[in-house]
Order: structure tokens, then sequence, then C-alpha cells
């Protein structure tokens, strides 16, 4: 039996990391709000083609697992299987026949 082997992350502990002084975000907030800029103009928005298939590809995942759950709740998967079965059957005895 091979052993496994474990990587574990160094995260650092709440107690030793230091959070923003209050003071002095609410002074930067501040700044930000009177010097009416809007960062959505200085921050580029990459709403590329690969955001929009990744969304598409999501869509269409849920598309298709309703649609899986939808004909599992129907017992549509029973009733081909019998059908599948049948037909099976059918063959084997042409097959026996010829």
């Amino acid at each position: 039996m091979a052993s496994q082997s474990t990587t574990t992350t160094t995260m650092p502990k709440a107690k030793n990391t230091k959070p923003l002084p209050l003071t002095h975000t609410l002074r930067d907030l501040a700044f930000l709000r009177a010097s009416d800029l809007d960062l959505g103009t200085i921050v580029p928005v990459d709403k590329g083609d690969e955001h929009d298939d990744l969304v598409e590809e999501s869509s269409e995942f849920v598309r298709e697992a309703r649609m899986a759950l939808g004909s599992h709740a129907r017992g549509e998967a029973d009733v081909q299987g019998e059908r599948v079965e049948s037909i099976r059957s059918n063959m084997d005895e042409l097959v026996e026949n010829l």
C-alpha cells in the first residue's frame, strides 16, 4: 500500500495578521468620495470571450442537469431500457432461427 503524502499550505494565523487601521481606511474612502473619482473608469473591466464562454457552459450544464433529473423522475430511462432489452431479445431469437 502506497503512503499518501499530504501537502499543507501555511496560512497566516488570524492573530498574526494586522487589520487595516479603521481611521486610515475611512480617510481613504472619504478621499475617494470627495475626489468624485469613478473607479470603474480606472480599473479595466475584462468582459472577454472566455467569461462569456464559461457562463454559456455553466448555463448549458444546468439545462442538461435539469433535463436528466426530469427524465429520471419520469422513469424514462427504465422505459428505454425495457425497449432495448425487448429489441435485443428479438434480435437473439432472429439470429437463432437463421
